[in-house]
């Protein structure tokens, strides 16, 4: 996990990513 900019990105990229796994 990065700082607080980059958890935002990060969390949204991680989402992203589960919603087209599942």
């Amino acid at each position: 996990m990065s700082s607080l900019g980059g958890s935002l990105g990060e969390r949204a990229l991680f989402l992203s990513a589960q919603g087209r796994f599942t």
